[in-house]
Formats: C-alpha cells, structure tokens, sequence
C-alpha cells in the first residue's frame, strides 16, 4: 500500500512539475468532448487535425522549427472544423479512416518497433478501412466515440504521465467518455413525449 501510494506521489509531482498553462487549455478541451462531444463534433474533428499532423510533422517531416510544426497543425485543425461543419456525415467518417490508420499505426509502432514501417504502414491502410466502415455504419455511435477519443488524448497526453499509465488513463477516460454520452443521449431520448 505505501509503494502504491509513493508511486501515485511521484506521478503527482512530475506532472505538476511538467505542467504549463498551454496543458489547461487542452485539458478544458478534452473535457468538453469527453461530456458534450457529440454537440461539439467539429471541435473534435478540429483537435484530431491538429494531433495528427503536429504528430506525423514532428515524426517524419522534421520541420525547422517548432513553429512550423504548429503552423501545419493549426491548418489541419482548421480543415478539420471546416469540414465537419460543411459535411457532417463525411467530416465523420473521414474522421473514422484517420483514426483507424493513426491508432493502427500508432499500436504497430508500440508492439513492433522492430518491424519493418512497411508493416505498420499496411496496419494503418487496414485500420483506415475499419475506421471508415465503422463511421459509416454506426454514426452515432461514430461521433460518440470519435469525440470521447479525441477528448481523451487531449487529456492524457498533456498531464506528462509513464507510457504505461498514460495508456491506461486515456482508455479510462475514453470509456468514461462514451458512457457519459450513451447515457446522456438515452434520457434524452427517454424524456421525448410520445406521439399516439
């Protein structure tokens, strides 16, 4: 029990010790999508724009400076947001083949990382086909999950947390997330006057 508590003390302080004010205003977003993502889809499609292209740049593009990296981010981001906004149920499913092909990748890279990248690229070509498969028949539950995805990495990734926990509070977040959507759109749906 005291090493438990030792190691959540440790956890505790290095984030505290990590943590910048840049980091609250992507926990407040997470947050928002974790609980009212479905309302705010475009902003997740906004967020995982930015992810994804701040990650692959500062990955494989090996920009000059931060800037630039940012600069690339924002642009997805606002590509993101504009698409969902235009075309909701295309903005869905496109998210969906990103996921699917970053997630993939992503896991490849973490469970083979002796692998050849032709694997993981072959991984995330399968994985954007799920992804798209998925938006497009389960929309609802598409959105639900994209936004609780997005929300949870916004989260986890900015509290600067071991590997290992970090994976393990994003799933608890993202499970919290769509639990809390499910279920909020239930006793909505409950709540709906009948018409006999």
């Amino acid at each position: 029990m005291d090493d438990a508590l030792q190691q959540l003390d440790q956890i505790v302080s290095n984030t505290l010790s990590s943590f910048e004010p840049k980091d609250a205003i992507f926990i407040v977003v997470g947050s928002l999508l974790l609980i009212f993502g479905r309302r705010l889809y475009w902003l997740a499609l906004a967020g995982l724009g930015f992810a994804v292209a701040l990650y692959l740049s500062r990955e494989y593009l090996f920009f000059e400076s931060v800037q630039q990296e940012v600069i690339v981010g924002v642009a997805a981001g606002l590509l993101g947001g504009i698409l969902a906004v235009v075309a909701q149920q295309l903005a869905v499913r496109f998210a969906g083949i990103v996921l699917g092909a970053w997630g993939s990748f992503v896991i490849a890279r973490i469970l083979w990382p002796e692998a050849d990248l032709l694997l993981a690229i072959l991984l995330a070509v399968a994985g954007a086909g799920l992804g798209f498969l998925f938006a497009a028949k389960l929309f609802d539950l598409a959105l639900v999950l994209v936004t609780s995805i997005v929300g949870a990495i916004l989260i986890s990734q900015h509290l600067y947390l071991d590997a290992a926990v970090q994976a393990v509070v994003w799933l608890v977040l993202t499970l919290c997330g769509v639990a809390f959507q499910l279920r909020r759109k239930s006793k909505k749906l409950r709540m709906r006057p009948r018409d006999d």
